[in-house]
């Protein structure tokens, strides 16, 4: 892991919130 600097990580957490919603779409 590099640095962990806040723009990083709220782009890591974008990703993740794209592909929750995804999977919810999914789901549903």
């Amino acid at each position: 892991q590099k640095d962990k600097t806040p723009r990083a990580n709220a782009q890591m957490h974008r990703k993740e919130d794209k592909y929750l919603a995804r999977w919810e779409q999914m789901g549903k």
